[in-house]
C-alpha cells in the first residue's frame, strides 16, 4: 500500500482530489505511487470504474499515462487535483438517442444546417439542449427564437430535450430554419415551439437563465476555476483543452517553472456570456478534438469568466500585479467588447510578455 503509516509518513505527500463537489484526501509516496495507483484508489472510494474518468490539474501538465509516478506529474504537498468524467462516459446510453451517440463514437453531433437559404456545417455537444441550438441561431444569425421556423427535427422534439435524447442521423443531421413572417400564426404544420420560448424571448440568449454562471463573485480563485470547468462541461461536453486548476500565478508556474524541455506558453482563455460569439467560439473552436489536442500538447491553458464587472476588475488587478501596467493594458483592450479572447503569455515566470489574440 502507498498510504501513510507510522514508518513512512515522512516521505508521503498529502493532497486532495475533487469530485462532484466532494473533497477526497490522500497521503501517498509520490516517488512510488503512479497515476494508475491513484485511479484505482479513487475508483474504490467513489464507485466509478477507472476507465470512465480522468484526473486533471497535475502541475507539470505533461502527457498523462497510468505508469507515470505522481512525482513525475508534479504532485506536491497540498496539491489539488480534480476527477472528471471522460467524454465516452458522458455519452453512455440514454434514451432514444443512445444508438446515434455510440455510433458516432464521440460526445458531439454534426449538423448540416440551412439558415435562410445558406448552409453551414455546425457541431454541438451531445448534452446541449435543443433550446441551446435555437439560442445559437438567434445570437449568431439574428433570428429570434420566437420567429424561428424549423424543419428536420425528429418527431416529439421539444426545447427541453438534450440532443443525445433524439434520434439523429449520422454522420450528420440536416436541419433547416427560416424566419417566421411578422404576424404569422403558429399552425399545426409548423415545427414545435415551446411556450416558454414564445412568452420569454429573453430566455433565448446564448446562456439561458437556468444555466449556472461559469464563475461566481466572492468565491476563491481555485473554487471558481473548478466551477468554470464543471459548468463548461455541462454546456459544451467533455471534449475541451485541459484547464489549469488554480490561480493565474500557479498557471504561470506550471508553464515556466519547470525543466526547460517541459516549458510551454500559457494561454489565458477569457470568456463572457454577454459576448455574441462566445457560444460559437466554445462549441466550434475550443471543443474541437483537433484543437483541444493541439493545445494540450503545446500549451498550458487557464480559463477565466469576465461576465461580471467585479470579476473583470479582479483579473485586471491580478494581471497588473504579475505582468505590470503594460500587461494589464493588453488585456484591458479586449474586456469585454472583443471577447472571446486568447492571451498568449510567453517568457519566464518573472518576465512574461502578453499577446492577445481575439477568438
Amino acid at each position: 500500500s502507498y498510504f501513510s503509516s507510522s514508518d513512512s509518513c515522512e516521505v508521503n505527500t498529502t493532497f486532495k482530489v475533487d469530485w462532484k463537489g466532494r473533497e477526497y484526501s490522500f497521503s501517498l509516496n509520490v516517488t512510488e505511487a503512479t497515476v494508475g495507483t491513484l485511479k484505482e484508489n479513487l475508483s474504490s472510494r467513489v464507485g466509478v470504474p477507472k476507465e470512465n474518468f480522468t484526473i486533471i490539474g497535475f502541475p507539470t501538465m505533461t502527457v498523462q499515462t497510468d505508469h507515470k509516478t505522481l512525482q513525475q506529474m508534479g504532485v506536491s504537498q497540498d496539491c489539488r487535483l480534480m476527477m472528471v468524467e471522460t467524454p465516452h462516459h458522458l455519452t453512455s446510453n440514454r434514451g432514444q438517442g443512445s444508438s446515434s451517440s455510440s455510433s458516432s463514437g464521440n460526445s458531439r453531433y454534426r449538423f448540416k444546417m440551412s439558415v435562410e437559404g445558406l448552409e453551414y456545417d455546425l457541431v454541438f455537444p451531445a448534452n446541449n439542449y435543443v433550446r441551446q441550438v435555437k439560442s445559437y441561431v438567434e445570437s449568431t444569425y439574428n433570428i429570434p427564437a420566437s420567429q424561428q421556423r424549423w424543419e428536420g427535427w425528429p418527431p416529439g422534439t421539444s426545447d427541453s430535450l438534450e440532443l443525445r435524447d433524439l434520434v439523429l442521423e449520422t454522420p450528420f443531421h440536416r436541419l433547416k430554419v427560416v424566419r417566421r413572417q411578422e404576424g404569422a400564426s403558429v399552425g399545426s404544420d409548423d415545427e414545435f415551439m415551446d411556450e416558454d420560448v414564445l412568452e420569454s424571448p429573453e430566455c433565448s440568449s446564448s446562456v439561458t437563465s437556468a444555466q449556472r454562471p461559469l464563475m461566481t463573485v466572492g468565491k476563491s480563485a481555485e473554487e471558481n476555476v473548478l466551477q468554470f470547468l464543471q459548468v463548461f462541461e455541462e454546456r459544451y461536453g467533455g471534449v475541451h483543452p485541459l484547464f489549469h486548476i488554480g490561480t493565474l500565478k500557479s498557471a504561470l508556474t506550471a508553464a515556466f517553472n519547470v525543466p526547460a524541455d517541459l516549458k510551454r506558453p500559457l494561454i489565458v482563455f477569457l470568456h463572457s456570456d454577454k459576448a455574441l460569439t462566445g457560444h460559437l467560439f466554445c462549441s466550434q473552436v475550443i471543443c474541437s478534438e483537433s484543437i483541444a489536442g493541439y493545445i494540450d500538447q503545446h500549451f498550458v491553458m487557464w480559463a477565466y469568466d469576465l461576465t461580471e464587472k467585479r470579476l473583470q476588475q479582479q483579473i485586471l488587478t491580478e494581471c497588473q500585479a504579475i505582468f505590470g501596467f503594460s500587461g494589464r493594458k493588453q488585456v484591458e483592450m479586449y474586456v469585454p467588447d472583443k471577447l472571446p479572447d486568447d492571451c498568449d503569455n510567453k517568457g519566464s515566470e518573472r518576465s512574461a510578455s502578453v499577446r492577445c489574440v481575439p477568438g
